[in-house]
């Protein structure tokens, strides 16, 4: 997970969701106010308010990580506007802005659905069931809106799973537990394996990328990403090489877990042989 881009809604569109939170601000019973959000979240494809919600959707979808990327697992594609606070436990901010993300429909209905883990300021930790209130007004749960979720969480790059970082206290020590149990970043198989395959695949592609820029001909070259070998030799062989780094680093960023590619180039990049060795030609790429 990383954090999110801030970004601001249209006038527009702020004033609805405040209309619209409004009418549940006005209710005082927690069963009342969970029931009518819920009925107006529904109408969110309504006439009414579909144009509002296409246009809160798009800004939302700037915001992933990569291009219609899910920003919980980043591995499928994000399709759902996710309620980081769930609206069945904090109704108070079901048209709330900075609640909003994009997730896949795995993360949202499978994983996180009903789940809500709070904490108290002392760092415990509560199941809330569904139908109850929450006691404690904060979510044991990381908000990449508005918190830095490598503040919390670091990738191990030997296992391909989040660990804590140290000296946490112990409110975001839950908020960190909390996110890696409720969306099983860990224990997801599929996601483990697909950021291992995208450490391979990094690699591979610098260490191309590395010898493309240390050729000396277009023949070398040619031979190097062979068979895709269309290349357009009637420019200089330095302006080449460039467009072709900036091809592949592009490339790295669209087909990698995004906290995959900051983890290797924050930590790998630094302790571990093969990567120190890698990121000696690309040193502006390492993160301090």
């Amino acid at each position: 997970m990383l954090q999110l881009a801030s970004s601001l809604l249209s006038d527009p569109e702020i004033a609805t969701l405040k209309k619209l939170q409004d009418k549940l601000d006005a209710l005082s019973l927690f069963e009342k106010k969970t029931k009518k959000a819920k009925l107006l979240w529904d109408a969110k494809g309504s006439p009414t308010y579909k144009s509002t919600f296409s246009g809160i959707k798009a800004n939302l979808m700037s915001l992933t990580v990569y291009v219609e990327t899910c920003n919980y697992c980043e591995h499928n594609e994000a399709t759902d506007i996710e309620h980081i606070y769930p609206k069945s436990f904090f109704p108070e901010k079901t048209f709330v802005w900075d609640n909003y993300l994009l997730a896949c429909k795995i993360c949202n209905t499978t994983y996180k659905l009903d789940q809500c883990l709070v904490v108290s300021g002392s760092g415990q930790t509560i199941r809330v069931n569904r139908g109850h209130q929450a006691p404690f007004p904060q979510l044991a749960f990381i908000n990449p809106r508005i918190e830095d979720p490598n503040q919390f969480l670091y990738m191990n790059t030997l296992t391909w799973k989040f660990d804590l970082l140290a000296n946490l206290n112990p409110v975001d020590i839950a908020k960190a537990k909390g996110t890696i149990e409720i969306l099983q970043l860990n224990t997801r198989s599929l996601l483990t394996k697909a950021r291992k395959d995208n450490a391979v695949y990094i690699f591979e592609r610098l260490d191309k990328l590395q010898r493309i820029l240390a050729a000396t001909d277009f023949d070398e070259i040619k031979q190097i990403i062979s068979p895709y070998n269309h290349l357009d030799i009637s420019k200089p062989l330095a302006e080449m090489k460039t467009n072709l780094k900036a091809s592949f680093l592009a490339d790295i960023h669209k087909k990698a877990h995004p906290s995959v590619w900051y983890w290797i180039r924050k930590i790998s990049s630094k302790t571990e042989p093969k990567w120190i060795e890698i990121f000696a030609k690309f040193p502006e790429l390492v993160l301090g």
